[in-house]
């Protein structure tokens, strides 16, 4: 990540502080990927599929928690752009030291479920067209 975000940004170390540059550069970003670890207290009927589910380690990316849900983060997402002042802001902080949030910016894209009784999320790629999608249930 910091490698690719020195190229992008002049040499510029990775912060919080505001970047000016242009929406061509933000393309040039990486997508960042968050993986989750997976609620095993029950086993899952998609041991041989795993394929066959988009959003999952799988065995290639991890053969130790194949079942690891890998949530996509684009630049789009985690750079908060400022119209008055052309500039970017960077939202995804990696020096917490009690760990990390995740936000709105890492949510968007994506139909998000809260299991409160059973302290669970879960996560779905969306395409965010809500018109198109309540034509289908």
């Amino acid at each position: 990540f910091e490698k690719v975000w020195k190229r992008v940004t002049g040499g510029r170390t990775y912060s919080n502080a505001p970047v000016k540059m242009e929406e061509k550069d933000l393309l040039l970003l990486p997508t960042v990927l968050i993986q989750l670890a997976a609620y095993d207290e029950v086993g899952s009927p998609l041991q041989g599929d795993l394929e066959k589910f988009p959003g999952l380690a799988g065995k290639d990316v991890d053969p130790t928690s194949p079942m690891d849900v890998l949530l996509a983060v684009p630049a789009t997402h985690y750079m908060e752009y400022s119209p008055s002042k052309g500039t970017y802001t960077p939202r995804i902080y990696f020096t917490e030291s009690a760990g990390g949030v995740i936000g709105a910016n890492a949510m968007q894209g994506h139909n998000v479920l809260f299991d409160w009784e059973n302290q669970r999320v879960g996560f779905a790629e969306s395409s965010c067209e809500y018109q198109e999608e309540s034509k289908t249930v």
